[in-house]
């Protein structure tokens, strides 16, 4: 017997026949002959071979395959078409996310002093990053020549991304030597005309031997940030970009380092939970196109790597605890009322300010309004130009939505400032031993990672409630007790 199915071929090789006739029964094993008790009868079949079963098998299995196969490449093809792959990508607005930026130093003098070594380079930079964007859920947002843009729903994730990465190209071994050799001559460039001390921070101080154990190959600069911004999705890549202060912040951060640096953010930091003995503190510092001073931490990667001062825009001319401070006006106004104000509650109230101030800064500029009417909301604070209706909605009716938030920070600290001082007052049992214990204590206060109790969500910012602790004073050091979590 045969059959044709499009291109496959089935054949019998063998057939059992029972053939009942006037004259008897008889039955044959071939196919091709069978024979009767009353004589013959011939049949000629098809041709059989001792290796038709194997080539049937091999034939099914040959189409299976290739129907298989075309499966798989009809699922790729869908992808392709609709897209990248967008699980890992923040996609919620009310969420803070992190982004990160990453950039080679000096690319374009890499390009001119190496050029056959940085296009294999550069081949090898892009898949380790991409290798680790998959192994600590990032999303590639976007690349810029040499480049990265990268957002995280978890701002851990960013940090171990940005560790490792400086790890990963540490311990690469195909870097070409002609990088290391013009990193040095740049820096040889760089360092001319120095004072010693001064020389000491590049690596063309460094000798062979300790060369070796901090740098090796491209060398990637890091930059981590995490708040609130616009997302949207790209109607004809199918992937999502991301807008807004959180995106310039991480821009203008991995701008102030160096190669092979990491800088984060106070809202990267709070929002990563960091261990303090991996972080340096580099002070507040002006970036540009952002109107307030970043309070700005080192994280440490490879050890005994020294670095040059961050490459700062504009020097901030104050960098004591005071990070963002009201403006001058405001000080004034809160001075020429502020007569017959207890100093303790002048020192809560100074310490308020600066914690709204401090918490505000890493949201987006739509989402400060809203959290601050909130928390007035919350305590039952009546705002100047701030009100409620009988729904039980807040709305600001100023002329600027600055002066609106810098009128509802003055309001909160001057309401909350008297009750704070009072509850520390009667924890600590004396006036004076609470401005002490805080004044010594002060460089830990002006941080949401200072606060203790009531309820924390997002990224561990207290949202308001009577218990909250507002001025951090549980970091204080005193011999004559603490503040508990109650407040």
């Amino acid at each position: 017997c045969e059959m044709n199915i499009g291109a496959l071929v089935i054949r019998v090789r063998s057939l059992s026949a029972s053939v009942t006739t006037a004259n008897g029964t008889a039955s044959g094993q071939d196919a091709s002959s069978i024979t009767l008790d009353s004589g013959r009868i011939s049949y000629t079949g098809l041709p059989t071979t001792d290796n038709s079963l194997r080539n049937i098998i091999i034939i099914v299995a040959v189409v299976g395959s290739v129907v298989v196969l075309g499966g798989v490449l009809a699922v790729v093809l869908v992808l392709c078409c609709t897209g990248r792959s967008n699980r890992t990508a923040p996609k919620d607005e009310s969420d803070a996310f992190t982004i990160i930026f990453t950039d080679i130093q000096s690319s374009t003098n890499l390009w001119a002093e190496a050029p056959e070594a940085m296009g294999p380079a550069l081949d090898h930079h892009h898949a380790l990053i991409r290798k680790l964007c998959s192994k600590h859920r990032g999303y590639e947002v976007k690349t810029i020549g040499d480049a990265f843009m990268v957002a995280f729903k978890d701002a851990a994730d960013a940090v171990n991304l940005s560790s490792a990465l400086q790890f990963d190209f540490y311990n690469d071994k195909t870097w070409s030597q002609q990088i290391d050799h013009a990193y040095l001559e740049m820096d040889h460039t760089t360092t001319l005309g120095m004072k010693p001390n001064e020389k000491a921070m590049y690596s063309i101080a460094l000798s062979n031997e300790d060369y070796i154990k901090v740098w090796n190959g491209l060398r990637v600069r890091i930059g981590i940030h995490t708040g609130f911004g616009e997302i949207k999705k790209d109607p004809v890549s199918h992937g999502y970009d991301y807008y807004g202060t959180v995106v310039n912040t991480a821009a203008r951060t991995e701008a102030i380092a160096h190669g092979g640096q990491v800088i984060m953010t106070e809202g990267a930091l709070l929002a990563s939970n960091v261990p303090r003995d991996r972080i340096e503190e580099m002070g507040p510092m002006m970036l540009r196109g952002v109107p307030d001073p970043v309070q700005m931490y080192q994280l440490t990667t490879i050890p005994n790597r020294v670095f040059p001062p961050l490459r700062v825009e504009k020097a901030q001319e104050d960098v004591n605890a005071d990070l963002c401070s009201t403006k001058g006006s405001s000080q004034q106004s809160t001075r020429s009322h502020s007569t017959n104000v207890p100093p303790a509650v002048l020192h809560q109230r100074t310490n308020i300010k600066n914690t709204l101030s401090v918490m505000i800064a890493v949201m987006a500029e739509k989402k400060k309004g809203d959290w601050l009417r909130e928390l007035c909301k919350e305590w039952r604070v009546h705002a100047r130009g701030v009100s409620s209706t009988r729904g039980g909605t807040v709305s600001a009716s100023v002329d600027s939505a600055a002066s609106a938030k810098d009128t509802m920070i003055e309001s909160l600290s001057t309401k909350l400032a008297p009750v704070l001082a009072k509850r520390v007052a009667s924890t600590f049992g004396r006036h004076d031993t609470l401005q002490s214990s805080t004044q010594r204590s002060y460089s830990k206060l002006n941080s949401p990672s200072a606060f203790s109790g009531g309820e924390v969500t997002r990224q561990g910012f207290p949202l308001g409630g009577g218990t909250v602790l507002l001025d951090g004073v549980a970091q204080c050091t005193s011999t004559t007790g603490s503040v508990g979590a109650d407040g």
